[in-house]
């Protein structure tokens, strides 16, 4: 059996180090050689355009290439720039409720959605959750695995973001992503 994507690859800082450059450049290899998309961790910075970078470096298709937890650093400008290079994003920290921004913020990452989506980027986003510790799960009195399809997409769908938007994002560019 093939995975289905490389990744996620990471950075610490708002920055690439050395040792995390070269990580990127070998999975930017390994992605090219096997057709495989990549993608990456990408935390709180604009660091994601330094990723896309080394990948573009290495040859990798920038539509292969889904820049993680975008929704952590909400810049609309910086979006745009991803998507102009041909990258994609990932909004996955929906539920999220470590830091206050996380725990306040979601209303501008759907104001931000859906102006992708009126400018015509949704086929450049995708939406999932990144639940990584016991406290997010429901029985630890965390949102669970449920926060993107009982609040989130609603919350989109009360902002004006069309349905034929929403399958879009959460379905149809996941299986391109996931295609080899």
């Amino acid at each position: 059996m093939r995975p289905g994507i490389i990744g996620e690859i990471g950075t610490d800082k708002p920055w690439l180090t050395a040792l995390e450059e070269r990580v990127h450049r070998a999975a930017g290899r390994a992605a090219r050689r096997t057709g495989l998309a990549v993608t990456t961790h990408s935390v709180m910075s604009a660091v994601g355009l330094a990723q896309l970078r080394v990948f573009e470096d290495e040859g990798v298709d920038p539509g292969r290439v889904v820049i993680g937890h975008a929704d952590s650093y909400p810049v609309l400008e910086h979006y745009l720039e991803i998507i102009r290079r041909g990258a994609n994003l990932e909004f996955d920290f929906l539920g999220m409720s470590f830091t206050p921004m996380e725990r306040h913020g979601e209303p501008r990452i759907v104001d931000l959605a859906r102006e992708l989506v009126e400018r015509g980027h949704a086929d450049r986003l995708l939406l999932s959750q990144d639940v990584c510790h016991n406290s997010q799960l429901t029985a630890y009195g965390g949102n669970g695995y449920v926060h993107l399809l009982k609040t989130f997409l609603p919350e989109l769908r009360a902002a004006g973001v069309p349905e034929a938007a929403i399958h879009q994002m959460t379905v149809l560019n996941p299986a391109r992503i996931l295609a080899t």
